[in-house]
């Protein structure tokens, strides 16, 4: 993680103001990013009630709120299967524990000008990004979970949240977006770690 922390900070022009984690999970992004810049502010986002309160307890000083990003403030659902949390929007039925969310741009005036976006959203990446938009200068660098569309079919043939790497790479080009390096690559998924041309 501070190797992927280095090869950022010589890809941008200054120094990070923040970073904001959709899907905090353990939270390991935020030491190497502290360290690097300890005047710097974490947030963390994360739907999932066990992932949220492990979170707490890990980063007592760092802001995290059990909510997910999304593109409006909405009622979602979660649905687990194999260990894993997928999001769902209002209407599909399910028991599990609804979650609320925040769109990133209510935020604004808490990230500064120059964050890092950390997504790892089980496929509603695109729909965080869409909830970007207001603050989407304020933003220098974004790291993105993403499958391709064949790893989709094969591994959630029924998730329509799906954000696919062509989707997800035509909005950050267009938003002036490039790829500077792709990492934890596995057979259902890797990461992408962007920098604002």
């Amino acid at each position: 993680m501070h190797m992927l922390f280095d090869k950022l900070h010589s890809n941008l022009h200054k120094d990070l103001t923040s970073l904001v984690v959709a899907g905090v999970g353990t939270g390991d992004e935020w030491q190497p990013f502290l360290k690097r810049y300890p005047k710097g502010h974490a947030f963390g986002f994360e739907p999932n009630p066990q992932q949220f309160k492990a979170a707490q307890k890990r980063w007592p000083k760092s802001s995290v709120a059990q909510l997910a990003l999304w593109d409006r403030t909405c009622k979602l659902a979660m649905l687990g299967k194999k260990n894993c949390t997928r999001l769902r929007p209002p209407g599909i039925e399910s028991k599990e524990l609804g979650v609320n969310a925040v769109r990133l741009d209510q935020l604004r005036l808490q990230l500064g000008d120059s964050c890092f976006l950390w997504l790892d959203c089980e496929g509603a990446e695109l729909y965080a990004l869409d909830g970007c938009i207001g603050v989407m200068s304020s933003i220098a660098a974004i790291n993105v979970e993403v499958r391709t569309k064949a790893q989709a079919r094969k591994h959630y043939p029924d998730d329509f949240l799906f954000a696919h790497d062509e989707a997800v790479l035509e909005f950050l080009t267009h938003h002036g977006f490039k790829v500077i390096l792709t990492h934890n690559v596995t057979n259902r998924k890797r990461d992408l770690l962007c920098v604002r041309m």
